[in-house]
């Protein structure tokens, strides 16, 4: 049973939003926000409600459960979970100043997953200034339903995400650990050479650390293998000779580093849904 106490302070700010058809077609958008002076006897104990949620410290500790996390949300620290499945806030026995937000929208899924890569963990946030600046902006405006104001604060959302990707990244490793000029220079090696037959064992030649080392660095940092950036990068490359060549698909498998026509025709299909041919002709029309 979902348990909450509102211990909220004078001064504390509270914004709800009711999604229509306008809101829901937008890469996010939100149904709550707030900034709240709790007391120390605040506490959310929930499960089922249908959004994500991120908090942010501004003064003082929060303290979260959900999904396998069980610890702080320290001052300067933000954290974003999932409110579906079964979870617990509240302050650390002290007024807690925290920002608060619920978000939806089709873009969601994917930048949770993102932001919480290696499971939830509440991310010291360095651009604070930034962040709370995108917050405020979705307060001031929260409660306005047209289309342009809607679109603004999906694009504040989306910036704010950015903000704390990017110190997560930072705390998982997945911005390169150190390594960021040798995962440059592969990506930069793929590139150039994609049209040839190159392998993992060219491409570690350049930047001299082991096979199995890059491939998982490379991964970390990517968000996929050497080998599926390598095939998206040619699939995009032949995107382009089809739009705007005569080429043959033949041609373009050979052009584009692909060992055999039939080996392009199945990454091209697999990556766009449609083979080749029907790519061309969907762009022709």
């Amino acid at each position: 049973m979902n348990k909450n106490n509102v211990d909220i302070l004078e001064g504390s700010e509270w914004v709800t939003a009711t999604p229509d058809s306008n809101n829901i077609t937008m890469p996010f958008y939100i149904t709550e926000i707030g900034h709240f002076y709790a007391g120390e006897n605040y506490m959310t104990d929930r499960s089922g409600y249908d959004s994500y949620m991120l908090i942010y410290s501004v003064k003082g500790s929060g303290y979260l459960i959900s999904d396998g996390f069980n610890g702080e949300i320290p001052e300067g620290s933000a954290v974003l979970f999932d409110c579906r499945t079964p979870h617990c806030y509240n302050g650390r026995g002290e007024q807690w100043e925290f920002y608060w937000v619920h978000i939806n929208g089709i873009g969601a899924d994917g930048i949770e997953k993102a932001i919480n890569y290696n499971g939830i963990k509440a991310v010291s946030i360095r651009n604070r200034g930034e962040l709370i600046m995108q917050i405020r902006r979705i307060i001031d405006i929260g409660e306005n339903n047209d289309i342009c104001t809607l679109a603004e604060i999906s694009a504040c959302i989306h910036t704010m995400f950015n903000v704390v990707l990017r110190d997560s990244l930072d705390m998982s490793g997945r911005t390169g650990g150190g390594h960021t000029d040798e995962i440059q220079c592969a990506v930069s090696y793929i590139e150039e050479n994609y049209a040839e037959q190159i392998s993992i064992d060219d491409i570690t030649e350049q930047i001299h650390v082991s096979k199995y080392y890059f491939i998982r660095l490379f991964k970390q940092y990517i968000g996929m293998t050497p080998y599926s950036y390598l095939i998206n990068y040619r699939i995009n490359q032949s995107k382009i000779l089809l739009r705007t060549s005569d080429m043959s698909v033949s041609e373009i498998s050979v052009r584009t580093g692909f060992s055999d026509v039939s080996n392009f025709i199945n990454h091209f299909k697999k990556q766009t849904g449609q083979k080749p041919m029907d790519y061309r002709r969907n762009f022709a029309n």
